[in-house]
């Protein structure tokens, strides 16, 4: 027998004994063996293996569709489910059987026109101001798949967008505040219990030109200084005329401070004081005129008009306000 020596500086936590079998050199049964007393206790092993769970084995054809239960005992799982359901809900023998669902009056298909499928472009007139978006769509834009019309609901929109529903249309309005790609989703079903999702995508990209503070700009129409004055894009051109508030493409962008014929330049006025005004009261809170080019009113136009609320300015004096341009709205006529 060969004498271990431990290595230097060991110290023992205690008594360690090895007992060698009888007899050297012994063999290691290839399986636990019950009763034996080899060094590598294969008995210990057959023990704890006798105290194990028994294997349960698969039907004898094979296990499709087949679960365990809660017994351990494989079961068809369709057969499972259907016995659960009439458990849950009994059918009652006297009672006449329930009509099958006509599937055919559930939504399959959303049919979405072509202004829904393409981006709206949205192009703001200057760097900071952005275009507000007005589009109507019809209601029999949303239809099942039997050609017949869906009901359908607004899930989302941008912030601040302002939709409403006539007997006829969908009227969708807001002003963005960033660039980028924003949705309106419309939750569309057929009264039942199916639904889809469609959308309105609106892409808003930055205007293709920006007019710097101090820039002179080509009038296209005679302005008068003290004028709001619209920079609007001249197949890539910019240009600036009177601004005035019964169109979108018209609203207030700046102000001008001196008189220029059309086909003359001016610089726009993108902040600050106008001091070209008469009649004003300090304090009010102005609005780019709907009847006057480049004028200002101290109240919008009305609900309904289909006219556009801008609000421009602020008046310091009875002739001076300080610009401070807001965001308009569409005021949506009647239908």
């Amino acid at each position: 027998m060969t004498e271990y020596q431990p290595p230097a500086g060991f110290t023992p936590g205690g008594s360690v004994v090895y007992t060698p079998p009888a007899e050297l050199p012994f063999e290691v049964e290839s399986a636990p063996t019950e009763g034996s007393t080899n060094p590598i206790s294969a008995g210990a092993v057959f023990a704890g293996l006798a105290e194990r769970e028994p294997i349960i084995e698969p039907p004898v054809a094979v296990p499709e569709g087949k679960v365990l239960n809660g017994n351990k005992v494989w079961i068809d799982f369709t057969e499972w489910v259907t016995a659960a359901l009439e458990e849950i809900n009994p059918v009652d023998p006297e009672e006449p059987a329930p009509e099958e669902i006509d599937l055919s009056l559930y939504l399959t298909k959303t049919e979405v026109g072509p202004a829904i499928d393409t981006p709206s472009v949205l192009t703001p007139q200057v760097a900071t101001l952005f275009s507000a978006f007005s589009y109507s769509l019809l209601k029999t834009t949303f239809k099942l798949a039997n050609e017949e019309d869906a009901d359908f609901v607004v899930l989302g929109c941008p912030e601040r967008c302002v939709i409403t529903f006539t007997d006829t249309h969908v009227v969708i309005n807001w002003i963005p505040t960033a660039i980028g790609q924003f949705f309106v989703f419309f939750g569309v079903n057929n009264g039942g219990f199916l639904h889809k999702v469609s959308s309105l995508k609106i892409t808003v990209t930055a205007a293709p030109f920006i007019i710097p503070e101090g820039e002179l700009v080509l009038a296209s129409a005679a302005i008068t200084a003290g004028m709001l004055i619209n920079i609007w894009d001249d197949g890539g051109i910019p240009k600036v005329r009177p601004a005035l508030a019964n169109s979108l493409s018209t609203i207030a962008h700046a102000f001008a401070t001196t008189s220029v014929a059309a086909g003359e330049s001016l610089v726009p006025k993108l902040f600050g004081v106008n001091a070209m005004q008469t009649g004003l009261t300090t304090g009010e809170r102005l609005f780019l005129s709907w009847t006057v080019p480049g004028g200002v009113s101290n109240v919008g136009p009305d609900a309904d008009s289909g006219f556009v609320m801008q609000p421009v300015a602020r008046a310091i004096s009875s002739t001076q306000y300080i610009l401070d341009i807001d965001q308009e709205l569409l005021r949506a006529e009647d239908e």
